[in-house]
């Protein structure tokens, strides 16, 4: 329980730190390597990313299963998110229309450039839809999550600043 109310507490967090930075294999505990080659068994290449939220330290991996593309969570060696990217087809189609009318309801305009499927363990799974819109004459990116029905749960704006260059 106590996973679960930190993962969802970051998940819905609206202005939070996060930084995110690469890791190498070997600084990735071996008990989630073990934790993906026995439920992954086929799979060859995982990213390991190292990502601070606030003061919290979290190991996310991301992967391709079969056809799925997959990204997994944990914090203190246990797993507590699983993402699988979707396409928005792939979504049951009463969820996807309850989506679509929500969207259109919101948004003036919208463009879906990303869903997933989230998982987290012992509780109600939950659709990450990403878009661009535009609300109140104002063109943004947000993340949007909804229950299993479709109905909406959260949205977070999402604030993009552009990468620093040296040049």
């Amino acid at each position: 329980m106590k996973y679960f109310l930190l993962a969802i507490s970051f998940l819905f967090v609206i202005s939070s730190y996060s930084q995110e930075k690469r890791l190498i294999g070997k600084y990735v505990s071996n008990e989630i390597k073990n934790y993906i080659s026995t439920n992954y068994p086929t799979v060859k290449k995982v990213k390991f990313y190292q990502e601070k939220q606030n003061d919290s330290i979290f190991i996310e991996t991301e992967f391709n299963y079969g056809n799925d593309e997959i990204s997994l969570k944990f914090f203190n060696n246990q797993l507590i998110e699983k993402e699988t990217e979707l396409e928005f087809v792939e979504i049951p189609e009463l969820v996807g229309k309850n989506i679509i009318n929500y969207l259109t309801s919101e948004y003036t305009k919208h463009k879906i450039t990303e869903c997933n499927l989230v998982e987290i363990p012992g509780k109600q799974n939950m659709y990450e839809i990403y878009i661009k819109g535009t609300k109140n004459n104002k063109s943004n990116y947000y993340e949007i999550y909804f229950d299993e029905l479709g109905k909406i749960i959260n949205t977070v704006e999402v604030e993009v600043k552009p990468i620093q260059t040296q040049y």
